[in-house]
């Protein structure tokens, strides 16, 4: 007997789950039930979304959007973005036959082996870190895998594909950004961005000199508190000496014994974001 549609879309969809990028179902939650989960094993037809239909349409992993609007100053979004990853934990709480949280792809395979639907987070907009790297590192410890730079405003340090571009792209503290979700391991979303914030060359980011783990711990330059200002990936320089004066001392031996002719790494050498050519790890 020929298979029908129905019968491939089933078997490709029993063997390759899909993976939503993005889900807007915390938003909704928000704005129509003031994020009651109640009601979503059996369906919600005034949703878009619900776990019948996300396993009728062979879903394996979701990324779950914790979108806040752009219009709001960034301390509000900050808390805003919070409430909403609240919302996601409670939800899969709620349903832990049918949802688990997820943090590495193994966690995924493994909901997925389970028979349930792994769940992750996406911060869709870069107005949600209020340009502090102590906020974007906090998001990574409690799951987020990705953040989108802009949503349909600019920020300080971007430009976006709706509003008047303002930044010229990424700026100094943009890249700087960059650099640090690179370097904690989340996914750079480029959608809503400007054709200029993603389509102009760039120097990339420094090498990964930072000796902080997990690598969403702060570098030994940064203070967790501080604005934008301190962000850096590079690591204090590695060289002890009683003397003040041995910090800015002569490069590093190889080990060949020579003198290396890269320069030792110095806490006043290491600003926020590329260029970063003095980010080399001493010795």
């Amino acid at each position: 007997m020929t298979d029908t549609v129905s019968d491939v879309v089933e078997e490709v969809l029993g063997s390759t789950p899909v993976f939503d990028g993005h889900n807007d179902l915390p938003v909704a939650l928000r704005a129509r039930s003031g994020y009651s989960v109640e009601g979503l094993a059996d369906g919600r037809p005034d949703l878009h979304t619900d776990l019948p239909r996300l396993r009728a349409g062979g879903v394996g992993a979701q990324f779950w959007s914790v979108y806040v609007s752009s219009k709001l100053p960034e301390p509000e979004a900050v808390v805003a973005t919070l409430e909403q990853i609240d919302a996601v934990y409670r939800f899969v709480a709620r349903y832990p036959d049918r949802l688990r949280i997820a943090y590495t792809a193994a966690d995924v395979e493994r909901a997925i082996t389970e028979g349930r639907i792994a769940s992750l987070l996406g911060v869709e907009g870069g107005h949600s870190l209020a340009e502090s790297p102590g906020v974007l590192r906090s998001y990574a410890r409690l799951g987020v895998r990705y953040v989108t730079l802009t949503h349909d405003d600019n920020t300080s340090w971007a430009d976006s594909a709706t509003d008047e571009p303002r930044v010229g792209g990424l700026n100094e503290t943009g890249r700087a950004i960059v650099s640090e979700l690179s370097r904690t391991g989340l996914l750079v979303d480029l959608s809503h961005v400007a054709e200029s914030t993603h389509g102009r060359p760039w120097p990339p980011p420094p090498p990964r000199c930072c000796s902080a783990t997990p690598p969403y711990a702060p570098s030994t330059t940064t203070r967790a508190t501080s604005p934008i200002r301190s962000w850096s990936c590079c690591a204090t320089t590695a060289a002890s000496s009683s003397s003040p004066s041995s910090r800015t001392s002569s490069p590093p031996r190889s080990p060949s014994g020579r003198r290396s002719s890269r320069p030792s790494v110095n806490a006043s050498q290491c600003r926020r974001g590329p260029p970063l050519a003095a980010c080399t790890q001493a010795g």
